[in-house]
């Protein structure tokens, strides 16, 4: 229940405030769109990709979830100074919201499909209600950082 929480704490954490104030040698200001359009599309990938039949065992989705943490920094540092970021350039921040997007998808999906099958049959509507309250108490426990 808490790597729900988690996944989606640290996405809001970074997405899409850092994500939109990186700055670009691009012209017209069209990397805030098209890491937008990256996070959106791998999300989906890593959403569609709960439906495999392959599963990450959950001590390694666990895992996954606090190896996210890393992207605080190294996003931040594709942002701060404003003017003059530790990490310039556009791959960095491509990469890095890529990643957070397919965990998103991923990580997100696949708890809240599992968690039926693991309680039983008499309390997989309270597991139901535990996994939405933790997803709705990630998505407004972020703040905004810039």
């Amino acid at each position: 229940m808490f790597g729900i929480l988690n996944v989606y704490f640290v996405t809001n954490l970074l997405y899409p405030g850092v994500a939109s104030v990186i700055q670009s040698s691009w012209p017209n200001g069209w990397l805030p769109v098209v890491l937008i359009t990256a996070f959106n599309l791998s999300d989906l990938v890593g959403t569609l990709a709960t439906g495999l039949p392959w599963k990450m065992p959950d001590n390694v989705l666990l895992l996954t979830g606090g190896l996210r943490w890393s992207l605080i920094p190294l996003l931040m540092m594709s942002v701060l100074p404003l003017h003059a970021p530790l990490i310039s350039g556009e791959g960095s921040p491509l990469v890095c919201v890529l990643i957070l997007g397919f965990t998103t998808g991923y990580m997100g999906s696949t708890p809240m499909c599992a968690a039926a099958g693991k309680v039983n049959l008499a309390e997989r509507e309270m597991a139901g209600n535990l996994m939405t309250m933790m997803m709705l108490l990630g998505l407004t426990m972020a703040p905004h950082p810039l």
